[in-house]
């Protein structure tokens, strides 16, 4: 997770944010829909991907305070600011209840399965509906 963090760091301000969020979620929900869909790979190509979703999946923390600081108005920032940190919050709560049941239910597969489809549409709402907040790309979009 920490070299996830650092690449994200890294990659910030090189990229737009628009496409920093929609890259990660649309990668690390492929990722995890390749564990749970070829349980036959072997366990050094598994650990690969795993970690390589585990990288992917922690550089997107970066966005975490950034993107809706950047998303909503002075006036309201605050309070965007808030509901947007509730919404992961009540996220992260619901994932840790239902890991274990998923995983009793139909083990490890169909929980990765369920968080792939959680992250693809992830994904596909952000496709549709993230705006650009980077002021370098909305500058070079204005110029266009």
């Amino acid at each position: 997770m920490f070299i996830g963090v650092v690449l994200g760091i890294l990659i910030f301000n090189r990229i737009s944010r628009r496409a920093f969020l929609i890259s990660n979620f649309l990668i690390s929900g492929i990722l995890i829909a390749i564990l749970a869909l070829i349980p036959s790979l072997n366990s050094m190509v598994k650990l690969g991907i795993f970690a390589l979703f585990a990288i992917i999946l922690s550089s997107g923390l970066v966005l975490d305070y950034p993107y809706p600081t950047e998303l909503f108005d002075i006036k309201v920032r605050g309070t965007g600011v808030g509901t947007c940190i509730t919404i992961s919050r009540i996220g992260a709560a619901a994932g840790t209840f239902l890991l274990p049941v998923l995983t009793n239910a139909g083990g490890a597969s169909l929980a990765m399965i369920v968080c792939a489809i959680v992250l693809l549409v992830a994904f596909l709402v952000c496709l549709i509906w993230a705006p650009e907040t980077s002021p370098q790309f909305i500058k070079k979009a204005e110029n266009n």
